[in-house]
């Protein structure tokens, strides 16, 4: 793993303690998400700048990492 690769995950894993943090504020149901504007629009921009993250990693770091999370369930 590089350096930039290390970085970008620290990233992700900032964003992902704030979508965390949102669902302790706001509530974990389908329905409090849904009721609350805030709340999707907070976890949405969250999950967004964990996608563009992503989408830097290196293909090296892809490759290597792909086979142990292919079907596995993630949590935060």
């Amino acid at each position: 793993m590089t350096n930039k690769d290390n970085d970008i995950l620290m990233f992700i894993m900032h964003y992902c303690k704030r979508v965390k943090e949102d669902i302790e504020r706001f509530g974990d149901t389908v329905e409090d998400f849904n009721l609350n504007l805030t709340f999707r629009d907070s976890v949405s921009m969250n999950i967004f700048q964990i996608g563009e993250l992503v989408n830097k990693l290196s293909k090296e770091f892809k490759e290597s990492t792909a086979k142990e999370y292919i079907g596995s369930k993630f949590t935060v």
